[in-house]
């Protein structure tokens, strides 16, 4: 594992361009840093709902996360 150290314009960069980004954060080390970046990338990038679901389940922390859902 290895921390991310991307800048915030990189990050959002990889978020609208590649459908696959939430497989890349789940397996940082960076991702209780990263999990509101791309909720907030999510919503106004059109990302669906599911894709913020899968990456809060996997974070581990549903309880924080049930307001934004």
């Amino acid at each position: 594992m290895y921390i991310m150290k991307e800048t915030l314009f990189e990050l959002s960069k990889k978020m609208l361009t590649f459908l696959n980004f939430q497989r890349e954060i789940v397996d940082t080390a960076a991702l209780c840093d990263v999990r509101w970046i791309y909720s907030e990338l999510s919503i106004f990038g059109g990302l669906t709902q599911s894709n913020l679901l899968f990456l809060h389940i996997k974070n581990g922390n549903t309880d924080k996360n049930k307001k934004i859902l």
